[in-house]
């Protein structure tokens, strides 16, 4: 409960490089805020201390993913509560095959589509962005909002949409909604 250790480790168990994040020590491989939202991308908070960011990892499923883009890995790291209400019969799939990993890898993989979007209602989520160099040594900078975070945000603010659908084709992710107002399908794409 007081301490967090990654190791990356090649095929045959060789670790390659390690990071710790240690209680009322600053979290020196990371590029962003320590974000929580509380069952949507709106009710969003930045935790203080690395000490609040350890204690929800270890009580909550922790999870890590991460993706290569540009020569520079692209980490996620994190935890997910389970979930407040009634889970569909998807979500249960995906947490009989670890649900923080799922969830989490939901926004940085390219399998996006509307289960991952909606996995992340009703639950709290707990995670630091980090990007890594090819021999893992952590990258200094800011990160861009990643495709699947800003058609998330974009969705939240556009809630009288329906019959969603996400897709990725190319460098591309899609959303095709509803719009009840207007009574019109319509598509927006976000590049990655």
């Amino acid at each position: 409960p007081d301490l967090v250790q990654i190791s990356i480790k090649d095929f045959d168990g060789n670790e390659i490089k390690s990071y710790k994040a240690i209680q009322n020590q600053p979290l020196d491989f990371k590029n962003s805020e320590i974000i929580q939202e509380n069952g949507s991308v709106n009710k969003k908070r930045i935790l203080d201390s690395s000490n609040q960011f350890i204690r929800k990892l270890y009580n909550s499923n922790p999870g890590i993913t991460c993706f290569l883009k540009d020569g520079n890995y692209y980490t996620t790291i994190g935890s997910v509560s389970e979930a407040q209400q009634e889970m569909s019969g998807a979500m249960m799939a995906g947490a009989m095959f670890g649900i923080a990993g799922v969830l989490i890898a939901a926004a940085l993989t390219s399998n996006s589509n509307v289960a991952n979007y909606d996995s992340y209602r009703n639950r709290k989520i707990v995670y630091i962005n980090g990007l890594f160099d090819n021999n893992f040594n952590h990258v200094n900078g800011d990160l861009k909002p990643l495709a699947f975070d800003r058609l998330r945000e974009f969705a939240s603010e556009n809630k009288k949409e329906s019959d969603l659908t996400i897709f990725k084709f190319n460098s591309y992710l899609y959303l095709g909604a509803y719009n009840n107002k207007n009574k019109t399908y319509s598509f927006n794409r976000f590049i990655e």
